[in-house]
């Protein structure tokens, strides 16, 4: 359990279900998660990740074990990410519109122990049918608000992502608990984040930068959106989201966000947060950001040590754009 100050900050001693189960006791009736017409609450996020967590357990999985997430963008997907986390395993998030081939290759590099899927990915994975549970075979059971007593430590790995090596081939970057929560909350802290914040969810669940997307609002009060799949690829599409949901924090590549400038992103409402992640940015386009949001943020090394090993604010001084350093190895 939390200790007794709810803004500590001081976060290696939990692990990050931890962190969200006391946010979610904070925020029960608030809306946790939204993406196309379906939304849950911190409350019902909460249980049905109780309620996957326990059926995990029923199929041995616990501490050491590995768990594939294959599963659409949903808030669905949230609830298995929470779930693996609180049976004790570590995720292996796949995204199901990966080539065949990719999808492959990760799944025999990491061998997990089970496979979570649905019925828009269920025949992607047959060759591994043996060990998939799919979760539309458990929806409709009783959902369970008590939290699993699960023995984890803050040293367990908590999720698998996977990262292009220099050969061009993905490779497996492996981060405990400790790790992600103390990213987690320094993000929390240097950005300000707060219950009042709603962050659009763009990346792909396999990349590393998703963590911070899906996790920095559920441990804040915040809402998550998730940007549907067709939207990703869809400039429009994503500063309609934008509008729509009154979005005050987003992270995406330098191109993602060039090409967001190039579609009008000046016009849409201020941003509080805009944090740019995956890639170098170049200095001219830190400058055209920066009059688009309050505070815009680099944040360097995805994935490579744990999720980014800097994390710096981007400033205007004379004219110049200047990058502040802030924080290493978070």
């Amino acid at each position: 359990m939390l200790g007794s100050t709810p803004n500590d900050t001081s976060t290696l001693g939990f692990c990050v279900h931890d962190l969200v189960e006391y946010a979610a006791s904070r925020f029960y009736d608030k809306i946790a998660l939204i993406c196309a017409n379906k939304s849950l609450t911190f409350g019902a996020l909460n249980c049905l990740s109780n309620q996957l967590a326990l059926s995990l357990v029923d199929r041995g999985i616990g501490r050491g074990k590995i768990v594939a997430i294959a599963l659409e963008r949903s808030p669905g997907l949230v609830v298995a990410l929470l779930a693996v986390l609180k049976a004790g395993a570590a995720s292996l998030p796949l995204d199901p519109v990966f080539p065949n081939e990719c999808l492959r290759r990760m799944l025999d590099d990491a061998s997990p122990n089970c496979v979570l899927v649905d019925s828009t990915s269920t025949d992607l994975f047959t060759p591994w049918k043996d060990i998939c549970l799919d979760i539309d075979d458990i929806r409709g059971m009783p959902t369970v608000a008590r939290n699993p007593n699960r023995d984890v430590h803050v040293a367990d790995l908590a999720c698998i992502t996977y990262s292009p090596g220099p050969s061009g081939r993905s490779r497996a970057v492996r981060v405990t608990h400790g790790a992600v929560s103390n990213i987690l909350c320094s993000a929390m802290r240097e950005l300000g984040c707060s219950e009042r914040d709603r962050l659009l969810a763009i990346t792909t669940v396999c990349s590393g930068m998703a963590v911070l997307e899906v996790f920095l609002p559920l441990l804040c009060g915040a809402c998550l959106v998730i940007a549907p799949t067709p939207d990703i690829s869809t400039p429009k599409a994503l500063l309609d989201l934008m509008r729509q949901h009154q979005i005050t924090t987003m992270q995406a590549t330098p191109m993602i966000w060039q090409i967001l400038l190039d579609h009008g992103l000046q016009k849409n409402p201020r941003l509080t947060n805009l944090i740019s992640n995956g890639d170098k940015l170049p200095q001219k386009l830190a400058q055209n950001l920066l009059s688009c949001a309050n505070s815009v943020w680099n944040l360097y090394q995805p994935t490579k040590t744990a999720i980014c090993s800097s994390f710096q604010s981007v400033e205007k001084s004379n004219g110049d754009v200047k990058f502040e350093y802030l924080q290493e190895k978070l």
